[in-house]
């Protein structure tokens, strides 16, 4: 019988593959629905997490001990293959327990056919790991960086190509290690300090971020949203670097921003603390359900100034230009890879250009919102120059209205940036791959200036 962490791994797998869960949900459902012990825990978390991370390596090892295509196996004998393979290749477990309680999990879910197929398919691996025939560095670089550092081929050739080879490596392994969880202090209800030392007080490994004001990072902290101050509203969970995003807005009191694609409401309810709860946040997103997230977010955090709007931020107008805008644009996501797990292996070369697109139309359309004189602020949390700085420029070549500001210059960090952006690096920051522009509109602009007459 198969160990209750291996259970709960496998669930997880096939809730990804079969119902295109997001993993992190997924393993919280699994775990909320059975008691684990501490150690089996971390363990279901390590095989859940580490399978999805090392999906396409572990693919390719198990092709070559497989007399089958993987893809005409049933979806849970290969993803209970994928769960022994990665405990063979990549965890300190007996290789007894990994073989033995995999084929006892296809067995459970299938057939004894199944359960001896899987079994020849972990002993022949077993025994020939030694021997894998590995793209060697000098002559495949990208296909050796992709399969030991377990990220797509397509994705470790683009960020050669735009990072260079010491940057790409770093990141992928940087991909491949648990972030911190990082914490954003409410600073209409509390102060950064006050929770430094509450947490600290309760056992939690706490400390002070180093490029938002608000930001803590914590470590064995347990469930967040168990936490008292969570209840109390003083707590959000956010990325350092997201937060960063709200500073550079910089809006103040009485202003009215518009925040585009705001769901789930971390960058919206930010900036209404930061003015001081005074003015207006517009929180637009078309989907109802994740905006409901913005309209609960704000309502815990007792950020009355932000109004959750039902709209397409490609079409949207308000009945008036808005001082401030943020859009934080649908992307690629290849800044948060770390953070979640199931991710890298779902994506390809052509969904980044089809994102380009609908980012240009987004971006296009917030320009028509905004004031003369406004700010734009347009953020990704991806790493790709398609989404991020090419943007950027076509945006300032379409609007020669718009001017770029010195967005490194205003957060006082060192970061690769360029005339109006910056790139957070997870290996660099200890944050996400965020990037953010920033620009400022000329005096003059008729249909702003027309729609302020109305």
């Amino acid at each position: 019988m198969a160990s209750p962490a291996r259970v709960v791994a496998l669930d997880v797998l096939l809730a990804i593959h079969g119902r295109d869960a997001y993993a992190n949900l997924a393993l919280d459902a699994e775990l909320k629905r059975r008691t684990l012990t501490q150690r089996d825990t971390a363990l279901a978390t390590e095989l859940a997490y580490g399978t999805l991370r090392a999906e396409g390596t572990l693919d390719w090892v198990l092709q070559r001990f497989s007399k089958r295509p993987l893809e005409e196996l049933e979806p849970v004998v290969l993803d209970a293959l994928r769960l022994g393979a990665y405990q063979l290749l990549y965890l300190d477990v007996s290789d007894h327990a990994a073989v033995n309680e995999t084929v006892d999990q296809v067995r459970a879910h299938t057939h004894i056919g199944a359960a001896g197929y899987a079994n020849a398919v972990l002993r022949a691996l077993a025994r020939g790991r030694d021997d894998l025939p590995w793209p060697s560095r000098e002559g495949d670089l990208a296909g050796y960086l992709s399969l030991v550092l377990w990220h797509p081929r397509w994705l470790v050739e683009r960020w050669i190509d735009e990072l260079g080879l010491e940057t790409t490596e770093a990141l992928c392994r940087a991909d491949n290690s648990p972030p911190d969880v990082t914490l954003r202090a409410n600073v209409l209800r509390t102060t950064r300090k006050s929770l430094l030392g509450e947490l600290a007080a309760r056992g939690v490994d706490v400390r002070a971020g180093k490029i938002a004001a608000e930001a803590i990072h914590v470590r064995r902290a347990g469930s967040v949203t168990a936490m008292p101050e969570f209840e109390r509203g003083e707590i959000y969970v956010q990325d350092e670097a997201s937060m960063a995003v709200s500073h550079l807005v910089d809006a103040r009191p009485g202003e009215t921003v518009a925040d585009l694609c705001a769901a789930p409401g971390g960058k919206a309810t930010h900036l209404a603390e930061l003015m001081g709860n005074e003015g207006h946040v517009m929180g637009v997103d078309v989907n109802e359900k994740r905006l409901k997230l913005v309209a609960d977010s704000a309502r815990r955090l007792c950020d009355t100034i932000v109004e959750p709007v039902l709209a397409d931020a490609a079409s949207w107008r308000p009945e008036r230009a808005v001082d401030r805008v943020l859009l934080d644009a649908p992307c690629s996501g290849l800044g948060v890879l770390a953070r979640r797990a199931e991710s890298r292996w779902r994506k390809g070369a052509q969904q980044i250009d089809e994102l380009a697109g609908l980012q240009s139309i987004l971006l296009d359309n917030a320009a028509t919102v905004l004031r003369p004189g406004g700010v734009l602020v347009y953020s990704t949390c991806t790493i790709s120059r398609r989404e991020n700085q090419d943007q950027i420029d076509a945006f300032l070549a379409r609007h020669p209205d718009f001017a770029p500001a010195d967005a490194a210059a205003e957060l006082g960090v060192e970061a690769p940036s360029g005339p109006g952006w910056i790139q957070f690096l997870p290996h660099v920051h200890g944050t996400d791959g965020i990037f953010v522009g920033k620009l400022t509109r000329g005096p003059r602009n008729l249909l702003a200036s027309t729609r302020e007459q109305k």
